[in-house]
């Protein structure tokens, strides 16, 4: 594929980028000559990105983003990059197509076979939980019958804090109502 070079996005003047996903110099600055190809960072999610600057602008910006905008035109509110073969370094323009955060999503689990986010049971319902809504009658009796909230957090495994709030009803636990 021959490399193609376009100004880039934001940058004009100082800047050009290619359509495999190069960015180089286009104006000699302090330490840099014209057409010196920056070396881009990776950040810790995987997405590479260079810092750009001008005489008024310093921006960090992602590569695939920048390579996008400089050749297609600016991405609407809301929408975002999708690297089509699941390569986060892989920021050739053939790569890149703009889509919805949910479209980006089905595309991860689909496509590339990433296992989909499952927002964990709440409450009692989770696996983990070392609480049940039966239990919370049990704690006040303990509590009325002197015991610390230290000792009754150690009795069911959980911390004093726990405890205080299931005792002052800021916790999601319902308090029993007492009927005399």
């Amino acid at each position: 594929m021959t490399e193609v070079w376009t100004r880039a996005y934001g940058f004009e003047g100082h800047y050009e980028v290619s359509n495999l996903g190069r960015c180089r110099s286009a104006k000699a600055t302090c330490g840099t000559r014209i057409g010196l190809i920056l070396k881009p960072s990776c950040s810790r999610t995987g997405y590479l990105f260079v810092v750009l600057v001008n005489i008024e602008i310093r921006k960090t910006i992602r590569l695939h983003r920048l390579v996008y905008e400089s050749f297609v035109g600016p991405i609407l509110e809301g929408m975002q990059i999708n690297h089509i073969n699941g390569m986060k370094t892989d920021n050739r323009l053939e790569n890149l197509e703009v889509v919805t955060a949910s479209q980006n999503k089905l595309h991860a689990i689909h496509v590339l076979g990433h296992k989909p986010y499952v927002i964990p049971s709440q409450g009692e319902k989770n696996g983990r939980a070392k609480l049940k809504q039966s239990d919370i009658p049990e704690i006040f009796s303990l509590r009325e019958r002197g015991w610390s909230q230290q000792k009754i957090a150690d009795a069911f495994g959980i911390n004093q804090t726990n405890i205080s709030r299931i005792l002052l009803g800021k916790s999601k636990f319902t308090i029993p109502i007492k009927i005399n």
